[in-house]
């Protein structure tokens, strides 16, 4: 709703950048903090970028190729969900019904 002198002369409201300048350093911050590494990760991940390299080559998706076919890549991911299932849902399940048995 307009202010009551807008209403009555018919004038609208002055837009203020203001609220655009207190938001923004929040917005440097996050494409610093998380938008930055997030591009930053996904080019390194196309590339055979490592300390001995320095100069990265592309090699599009070979590196996710190479992984997804190396067997110990799916023994640790197994590893890892089985962890996950029984610590982050089995085990505080079951504490629970302990406790509310008691």
């Amino acid at each position: 709703m307009l202010p009551h002198s807008a209403r009555q002369t018919g004038q609208r409201p002055s837009f203020s950048m203001l609220p655009y300048f207190f938001i923004l350093p929040t917005l440097i911050l996050i494409g610093l903090v998380v938008v930055y590494p997030l591009v930053e990760a996904a080019f390194l991940s196309l590339t055979d970028a490592s300390f001995v390299n320095p100069v990265p080559q592309f090699v599009a998706l070979k590196n996710f190729v190479n992984i997804l076919s190396s067997d110990t890549f799916w023994q640790v991911f197994g590893n890892t969900l089985v962890w996950t299932v029984s610590v982050g849902g089995g085990m505080p399940q079951l504490r629970s019904t302990e406790a509310s048995r008691k």
